[in-house]
């Protein structure tokens, strides 16, 4: 009976956590949904990098295909690590996203958010 019972819970658990991915992305049309981007970096101590600082980069502008990637390979030229990221594309096509990231001597938090501003307004 108990093993009935464990199955069954188990097949609630699975379907209840189950989901079905698209077969291709869709995305709000720029022209139809702007949202001004922001970009705001907040460097903190970090006992953990070798400057011993990191960042925390909040940034909010319209998505679109190939953004994270872009955003990763400005913060990568930088010689910026992400360590931890929050990504979100809101149902509106705005995309949300945090990451922390470490900060090598010299780079500070104006160099990232203005590496970061050039790929958001697609300047880079």
């Amino acid at each position: 009976m108990i093993e009935k019972v464990e199955r069954l819970v188990m097949e609630a658990a699975i379907e209840q956590w189950s989901y079905s991915t698209p077969k291709e992305a869709s995305y709000v049309n720029s022209k139809d949904r702007v949202v001004e981007p922001s970009v705001c970096v907040t460097v903190v101590d970090s006992s953990l990098t070798k400057s011993g600082k990191c960042a925390v980069v909040a940034l909010r502008c319209t998505d679109r295909k190939g953004l994270l990637v872009s955003i990763l390979k400005a913060l990568n030229a930088l010689d910026a690590h992400v360590v931890s990221a929050s990504v979100e594309t809101t149902g509106e096509g705005v995309a949300e996203n945090r990451f922390v990231v470490t900060l090598p001597e010299g780079l500070g938090g104006g160099g990232v958010q203005a590496a970061v501003m050039k790929v958001l307004t697609g300047t880079s």
